[in-house]
């Protein structure tokens, strides 16, 4: 399960798409704050995170699902992120683990999904045993 997080019903629609054509399942979150609440009832394999969200953003949202009480602390964080706020996050760069640029296409986001859950997945596996 994948958690979309944006406030952008454009941007919601445009991954759902995505998400559905590769197979996923998903849910969606407009603001950090439903993001936070969904994370603490919900494992999810992978977060796409926007940055820039009313109520909290995705770095307020981003530390506190990576606190150690949520059970999505290790789960790979991608930022949605434009390119002139890109500089200005490297100093939160232990929050994500990768990050993708708007407007992004396809390609780029099934090249994310592909690496982080089959990565995160693997992960778990060899935990597990």
């Amino acid at each position: 399960m994948i958690l979309i997080v944006d406030d952008s019903i454009f941007n919601q629609q445009h991954l759902s798409i995505i998400l559905s054509s590769q197979g996923y399942n998903y849910k969606v979150a407009a603001n950090g704050k439903d993001a936070v609440e969904l994370s603490l009832k919900e494992k999810f394999d992978l977060i796409l995170m926007d940055i820039e969200m009313p109520i909290m953003n995705g770095i307020e949202a981003s530390r506190k699902i990576r606190h150690k009480n949520n059970q999505n602390c290790n789960t790979p964080i991608i930022l949605q992120s434009t390119s002139e706020t890109t500089n200005e996050l490297l100093r939160y760069k232990q929050l994500f683990n990768g990050r993708v640029i708007k407007p992004y296409s396809k390609d780029e986001i099934v090249t994310i999904l592909d690496k982080y859950i089959l990565n995160y997945n693997l992960f778990r596996i060899t935990q597990s045993n």
